[in-house]
C-alpha cells in the first residue's frame, strides 16, 4: 500500500504499473451518537522512576606492611648487577639497574623483579617480595666454602665409585675362572674313554 496526499493506493498485482491499482479513501474514525464527542484513546503515562543518587565507592588499598618506608631503597646484587628499587609514592616503584633507570612507575615489586631478570635475558615467573627478600627474615649469611673441601669430597666420592667397580671386576674375574675350571673339567670328562 502506498499513501500519497491523503489517498491510499493499493496494488492488486494485475499487471503494469497503472493497471490493477485502485484508489481507496482514507478510513474515517467512527463517530458516536450525535451530540457525543469521541474521546481519544491514550496510553497511561509511564511511571516516573526516581533515580538514586550516584554512589561513590572509594577503596583505599592498604599499603603492604612488608614494604619499607616510602623512599627507602631496596638493594640487591644479582649476577654482578646492582639493583635498587624505591617506592616513590604509594604503589609506584622506580627500578634502577647499574645506575640506569629501567622503570619509573612500576605498580608492584614483582614487575620490578621481572624487569630486572629481563635485563639479563631471563624470562620466568618471579615473586617480587621473595626475590628482593622483603618482609622475610634475612637469610643466614652464606658461609664461604673452601674449594679444597669441596674438591676432597668429590675425590672421595669418585674413589668410592672406583672401588665399587674394582670389586665388581674382581667378582666377575673369579666367576670367569670358576666357569673356565668347570668347562675344562667337563671337556676332560668327555674325552676319557667310557669304561
Amino acid at each position: 500500500m502506498k499513501t500519497t496526499h491523503g489517498t491510499t493506493t493499493k496494488n492488486t498485482g494485475k499487471g503494469k504499473a497503472d493497471k490493477g491499482t485502485k484508489k481507496v479513501a482514507p478510513k474515517k474514525a467512527p463517530q458516536g451518537k450525535q451530540g457525543t464527542t469521541s474521546k481519544a484513546v491514550t496510553s497511561p503515562a509511564p511511571k516516573k522512576v526516581e533515580q538514586a543518587a550516584p554512589v561513590t565507592v572509594t577503596t583505599t588499598k592498604q599499603r603492604d606492611p612488608r614494604l619499607p618506608a616510602i623512599g627507602t631503597p631496596i638493594m640487591k646484587v644479582w649476577r654482578t648487577h646492582q639493583i635498587a628499587v624505591t617506592e616513590v609514592e604509594p604503589g609506584a616503584f622506580k627500578l634502577v639497574v647499574d645506575g640506569k633507570v629501567v622503570l619509573t612507575a612500576a605498580r608492584t615489586l614483582t614487575a620490578c623483579a621481572a624487569a630486572a631478570l629481563r635485563f639479563e635475558g631471563v624470562e620466568t615467573a618471579v615473586n617480587g617480595y621473595a626475590w628482593f627478600r622483603v618482609g622475610t627474615p634475612e637469610a643466614a649469611p652464606r658461609r664461604t666454602k673452601d674449594p679444597l673441601v669441596s674438591l676432597r669430597k668429590a675425590v672421595a666420592k669418585a674413589q668410592a665409585r672406583f672401588d665399587a667397580l674394582v670389586k665388581k671386576v674382581a667378582e666377575a674375574e673369579t666367576a670367569l675362572q670358576v666357569a673356565e675350571g668347570a668347562l675344562t673339567a667337563a671337556q676332560d670328562a668327555a674325552q676319557e674313554p667310557a669304561a
